[in-house]
């Protein structure tokens, strides 16, 4: 798909959830209006319209889990103005406002999975400020909502790649992003955008104006700790599902958000139905022989008044049929259990009924899944730290290696549950599975420990003692 397309189909739903539909404009745009329905009718249901939100607390479940990781000792360790969390020292006063807007690195990189898990992919960018006389590296987010590719005078969604040697790089795009600015006395939202270039890497500021767009100030030349020019831009593309850089992938919970959306449609359905239509509705009938009014009389029903009718007329109720509301609650319900069903897949752990094959079928994908997930935050963070350590460290030549950090995978995984333990059990039992082969799927499910097991069961699954 285009920018344009995945910006109206895929990142706008997306991130209205992520922001729990906080607005009547984000409620317009995924609130489907009924056919003939009149404006004051649809606003009322817009304003009225409640979200059941699946999709961002999965998100940032898994941001959070993702964020449990240590930096690495061995060899090199990453830079002190990443990891120092005493405030009290210089190293630590960076540290802890790594992106200058008060966070650490541990805060930015969920704020990065985050919106990775959002949009499918984002840039970090890597640059430096000069701050009392002094320069310093930072971070700057940039979620593909707010991507674009300048084309001769204006700026249209999208970036643009190079390959050099075999190796694809961004080779130039920029970062939209608005502020309030006082201007003759007037506050106005004014937009701009940093374009990043390619050989040699440089930054220019342009301001959005009525007529087009305008350069502010002179092109930045981006400069090493040893005073040298840099060539390749200094950022980093981050994504869980492995396309080529530039190649926006769809977001792993992305049939999440498009079930969050019909649930959100559907529930709106139903409160109306509730609301306006879940009552007795009275149906008045006039005597063949009596000629019907004009003008329409108003009916008044109650314990104080008395209704006059024509010879031969009558009012009876039409009754609500509550099988087709419980009809209807069924299927909202088993939205709900879908959605907490693909909420917690990458997790492995769904609680229902499946098969010996399907329980072990689950446990190796989530493992692979999750395992994967974690080797490409770690390997951002190592580039990350390499291009930090390229604005700091003269000595420091990239691409050396800077320093890493390893994410516990061991917390992303639940454990199995007693129907999967259960099937794992059969299976052995039944032959399916060897011993050896039970014990590794157990220990991988988290249903055993590497400390439950005698020496003997060690030496059979070839577990090293520590």
């Amino acid at each position: 798909m285009d920018w344009d397309t995945l910006h109206k189909e895929v990142w706008l739903p997306c991130r209205d959830l992520y922001e729990e539909m906080s607005t009547a404009e984000h409620k317009r745009r995924n609130l489907i209006r009924r056919p003939a329905e009149p404006e004051d009718a649809y606003a009322r249901r817009v304003q009225s319209a409640y979200l059941d939100n699946h999709f961002a607390p999965a998100l940032r479940r898994y941001a959070a889990l993702l964020g449990r990781f240590d930096f690495t000792s061995k060899t090199n360790a990453p830079p002190a103005t990443i990891t120092d969390a005493d405030r009290a020292t210089p190293e630590g006063r960076i540290a802890s406002d790594i992106d200058l807007c008060g966070n650490d690195f541990r805060s930015f990189l969920s704020q990065l999975n985050q919106m990775t898990l959002c949009f499918g992919a984002a840039v970090c960018v890597i640059d430096t400020i000069e701050i009392g006389g002094q320069k310093r590296p930072y971070l700057r987010l940039w979620n593909l909502d707010e991507i674009y590719c300048r084309v001769r005078d204006t700026f249209s969604r999208g970036l643009e790649t190079i390959v050099e040697g075999g190796k694809v790089y961004l080779s130039a795009f920029a970062g939209r992003y608005s502020i309030l600015e006082e201007e003759e006395g007037v506050r106005t939202e004014n937009t701009y955008f940093i374009e990043y270039q390619h050989r040699p890497a440089r930054t220019q500021l342009w301001k959005q104006s009525k007529d087009g767009i305008e350069k502010v100030g002179g092109e930045n030349r981006l400069i090493s700790a040893s005073g040298k020019p840099i060539e390749e831009l200094p950022v980093v593309w981050h994504d869980f599902s492995g396309n080529p850089i530039g190649d926006p992938p769809l977001p792993i919970l992305f049939s999440l958000a498009r079930l969050n959306i019909t649930h959100f449609n559907s529930l709106s359905e139903f409160q109306t139905i509730l609301t306006v239509v879940n009552g007795p509705t009275p149906v008045r009938t006039w005597s063949p022989n009596a000629p019907v009014p004009e003008e329409r009389q108003d009916l008044f029903l109650g314990i104080n008044s008395v209704l006059d009718m024509p010879g031969g007329s009558n009012v009876h109720f039409l009754e609500p049929s509550g099988n087709a509301l419980s009809i209807s609650w069924e299927v909202i319900n088993g939205q709900v259990l879908l959605m907490e069903r693909l909420g917690q897949q990458m997790l492995g752990s769904i609680e229902h009924a499946r098969t010996a094959t399907e329980a072990t079928l689950l446990s190796a994908q989530s493992q692979t899944l999750v395992t994967d997930i974690a080797n490409r935050v770690e390997n951002t963070a190592e580039e990350i730290f390499k291009w930090w350590k390229t604005f700091e460290d003269p000595t420091y030549t990239y691409p050396d290696y800077a320093g890493g950090m390893r994410v516990q995978t061991e917390t992303l995984l639940t454990k199995m549950t007693p129907t999967e333990i259960n099937a794992v059990r059969e299976s052995m039992i039944s032959g399916l599975y060897d011993e050896a082969t039970a014990l590794r799927i157990l220990l991988r499910g988290r249903a055993l420990l590497e400390e439950d097991l005698s020496d003997e069961l060690k030496a059979l699954l070839h577990i090293t003692p520590h």
